[in-house]
């Protein structure tokens, strides 16, 4: 009997459509992201920073940019999928992986969106997420196999509210964040409204892995040791902190999935 897979945890690698005209924020296009090319390798330049950052203190790694001036980079070339698969730029691509794999359904997580903090500025990054957000609710609108989950920021509560409901509205099936708000556990009670409007909505907060904490991320200069502890550490974080502040008591039809840690949780 073939086994069908629900691959509850896909990526998506960012492009400059994500940022387009057709999705951010008039306000914001002078600030667009961009990418620009050294090397072989692709940045994202965000407020005259570079992402990724692979070396230094707060180093990090991401898979996003894997295309410059519509060639894959080198990292990008090395992998099995295609440009059009990665970057969603055509969707039969990425079905065909999956009918490949078995993988009957998939829930599409971002990459950019695993570093924190993209930027100083919060509108910007508020603008960004919700430029995302429409990027994936239009480009995966009606589809049945594969499914996203919304971003937002968490340093812009009275916008991350109408951002929940928005990537409801745009066919978002959860929303996700990271092991900590910044240098803020998760039981923070500025997120509370934050998690009201996901429960309202009935949408399942997705805990991903990341550099979400600076504290953490900051003690490291190198990739590996960053990728151990910084990368990971914020999932257990923000496990400990659900669970023991009391926001699944306080709402309590809140679905809550944590992801790309393994089984590390179980000690907790």
């Amino acid at each position: 009997m073939t086994m069908r897979v629900i691959d509850a945890d896909g990526h998506v690698e960012e492009n400059p459509v994500t940022f387009s005209d057709k999705y951010l924020d008039p306000a914001f296009r002078p600030q667009r992201p961009r990418v620009i090319g050294m090397d072989g390798l692709a940045y994202w330049m965000i407020d005259e920073q570079l992402f990724p950052r692979r070396v230094g203190r707060g180093c990090h790694n991401l898979g996003t940019p894997v295309s410059y001036d519509g060639k894959p980079t080198k990292h990008a070339a090395r992998k099995p999928d295609s440009l059009e698969s990665m970057e969603l730029t055509d969707l039969k691509a990425r079905l065909q992986i999956m009918d490949e794999e078995d993988i009957a359904v998939q829930v599409l997580y971002p990459t950019l969106f695993l570093a924190y903090p993209l930027s100083s500025n919060p509108s910007l990054v508020t603008a960004m997420c919700s430029s995302y957000n429409r990027w994936l609710g239009d480009r995966l609108s009606g589809n049945e196999r594969l499914k996203w989950v919304g971003v937002v920021n968490l340093d812009d509560i009275p916008a991350v509210v109408c951002q929940v409901h928005e990537a409801k509205r745009l066919g978002a099936v959860g929303i996700m964040i990271l092991g900590t708000a910044g240098d803020n556990l998760l039981d923070h009670p500025s997120l509370l409204p934050f998690y009201e409007a996901v429960a309202e909505e009935n949408l399942t907060l997705a805990v991903h892995v990341g550099w979400a904490c600076p504290a953490i991320n900051n003690l490291f200069t190198h990739i590996y040791p960053s990728g151990v502890i910084a990368f990971l550490m914020p999932v257990l974080m923000g496990f400990v902190a659900l669970i023991s502040g009391g926001v699944l008591d306080r709402f309590p039809s809140l679905r809550v999935v944590f992801l790309e840690a393994g089984c590390q949780w179980i000690h907790f």
